[in-house]
């Protein structure tokens, strides 16, 4: 439900100032992130707690809960 296309560091997820809304790859929803690298999803809120870890597909940021969509 978070992933997101391209390689997105930590400096283009976490605005300085505000929130910046970001679009996911397989849904087309939207999730907000602060200027504290906390997540706001539908019915959801998680924080950034490890951000750029570099994978084999990406840049991971490791959040402390999971985000998942709510059924209507």
């Amino acid at each position: 439900y978070h992933v997101t296309g391209g390689r997105r560091a930590a400096n283009s997820v976490v605005p300085k100032q505000g929130a910046k809304t970001i679009e996911t790859l397989l849904t087309g929803a939207t999730f907000s992130v602060n200027n504290m690298a906390m997540i706001t999803a539908v019915g959801n809120t998680a924080n950034i707690v490890a951000a750029d870890v570099s994978a084999s597909n990406g840049i991971i940021h490791v959040l402390d809960n999971v985000i998942l969509p709510i059924k209507l």
